[in-house]
């Protein structure tokens, strides 16, 4: 799932040092971001994977900052996480369900549309 891959990123974040995995060939932080950008959605994030993205920049810049941890991180991967929660941010407007859900029109309107309309023509050329 995506809040277990952001949990897998975080712990690369958290080991990564500048020598390349001998089965991966990449840094941990190259894994990190591989990892990110298959996090990838067209749908605003869960609160277990917000939790875990701020999680991932919290500790992007703890690392990146003044916080005396001696990693090397590439500061592309705190853009990558930026990125993703904007991303996800930009298209919480699709699915926001509002207040009140539309009602189902009632079958005498539905009965007085198809009779006013009449019969399409075209459907007569297909099997049902």
């Amino acid at each position: 799932t995506i809040a277990d891959r952001l949990q897998l990123v975080a712990l690369y974040v958290a080991t990564a040092s500048l020598h390349p995995e001998p089965l991966s060939a990449m840094t941990g932080t190259e894994t990190a971001m591989q990892l990110l950008r298959q996090c990838w959605l067209n749908r605003p994030l869960k609160p277990v994977e917000q939790a875990k993205l701020d999680n991932i920049l919290r500790l992007c810049r703890q690392i990146n900052g003044d916080s005396g941890l001696q990693y090397h991180q590439e500061p592309a991967l705190e853009l990558v996480c930026l990125g993703l929660q904007q991303s996800a941010a930009q298209l919480a407007f699709l699915h926001s369900r509002s207040p009140q859900e539309p009602k189902a029109p009632s079958a005498a309107l539905v009965t007085q549309y198809m009779r006013l309309r009449g019969v399409n023509p075209r459907r007569w050329l297909t099997p049902e």
